[in-house]
Order: C-alpha cells, then structure tokens, then sequence
C-alpha cells in the first residue's frame, strides 16, 4: 500500500514540482491500495498523455514521445528524475544514468518501475547512508546524502504547500512556479519560507473555476 508521502515523492520526481491538495488526494485515493511500481507506471502514462493534450511539450520535453527502444529518450526522462533526486545532471555522472536506461533499454525494466525504484534508492539514502560505503566513495556519498536529504526537505515542503494550494491550472506559467517554489527548497530551514512563497503566488496558480466548481458541490 502506498502513502501520500509516496505519492508526493513520485510526483516532486516527475513533475519537478509541488502537488496541489487535489493532485496528492486523487493519486492517492485511486492507488492506495496498489504498490509503488504501479503509481509511478501509471503516472509516467498519464505524464505522456497530458503533456500533449495540454500542450506542455516545452515544459516536460522528457515525456513528449517517449520510446523505451531508445537510449536517448529513455536518458532525458531518467536524467530529470536522477537531477531532482540527486541534483547531478548526466555530465556530472554518466555512469549512474547509463546504469538505470541500460536497465530499461537492454533488460526491458519498464521505465516507470526504474523511476520508483530511483525513487526508493534516493529516500533509503537518506534514512540509511551507512549501507552505500561500499557503493560510493566518502565524497560520493556525502553529496548523495545531501541530496537525498534536500528531497526529503522537498516532500514535505510540498506536503505544508498542498494545504495552501487546492488545486492548480493546467497552464504553463502557473506550473513553472510551482516547480520554481520546490527548487528553492534546499533542506528543512526553508520549508517555511517555501510555505510564505506558495501563499504569496497562490492567486496565480489556482484554477479559480474549478474551485468554484468543488464547493458548489
């Protein structure tokens, strides 16, 4: 079973941004009772689909049209999600993102189950940096850890930041501060400020007609 933690990691993971309110109860309340995999499959389907229905190509280039045959196209999904979870592009570490599109591309790991298990490798890095020494040297884990930890400082920014913000419009510029108000998020002395942020930006960001909408109802 998932959580809504988890549902907020992949989404952060993903989207590079803070959810909404709506978007962490609906992904929650339709994949509670499912697996990690399988949220993040299907979220990765849905990246695809809306990214081309709400003309969001310059913004998620990554999921425009993907094809899981080629190194490339699998690459620039696995580097946005690996530069969120670990803030190293593939220049900086090559080997690691060739690691995890080889296992898509040669062993046909589907890509949404290499995101989760990303994911899952980022936040036991976090609570368990002890068990990679083998994995990394001193430094290597080091910045791993710092990063692992400023994702998890991204979580639950987001989580403080869903309270303020019910939902949010399907627009380009409104989606680009929302990934702008998580970025800023480096650890847990920033979460407040990124809580006064989304506050300040909520009346740009909320679909003011779909909210009307929810409390008609």
């Amino acid at each position: 079973m998932i959580t809504k933690d988890d549902v907020v990691s992949i989404y952060i993971a993903m989207f590079q941004r803070a959810p909404s309110d709506a978007d962490i109860n609906y992904w929650y309340s339709n994949f509670q009772n499912s697996d990690f995999n399988t949220l993040a499959s299907t979220m990765l389907e849905t990246a695809t689909s809306a990214v081309n229905a709400y003309n969001l190509q310059e913004l998620y280039p990554q999921y425009t049209n993907i094809d899981t045959s080629n190194p490339d196209s699998v690459k620039d999904v696995v580097e946005s999600v690996y530069e969120t979870l670990f803030n190293k592009d593939y220049s900086q570490d090559p080997n690691g993102i060739d690691y995890w599109v080889n296992q898509v591309v040669k062993d046909g790991k589907p890509l949404g189950v290499v995101i989760s298990t990303i994911v899952k490798a980022g936040e036991d890095i976090a609570q368990n940096p002890d068990k990679y020494q083998d994995v990394f040297d001193p430094e290597e884990l080091q910045q791993a850890y710092n990063a692992a930890k400023a994702f998890e400082a991204k979580v639950q920014a987001a989580k403080e930041v869903a309270n303020e913000i019910p939902n949010v419009k399907v627009d380009p510029n409104a989606l680009k501060e929302m990934q702008q108000l998580i970025k800023e998020v480096k650890s847990e002395d920033d979460i407040q400020t990124c809580l006064d942020t989304a506050k300040n930006i909520k009346d740009n960001v909320i679909d003011l007609n779909l909210l009307n909408n929810d409390n008609a109802e």
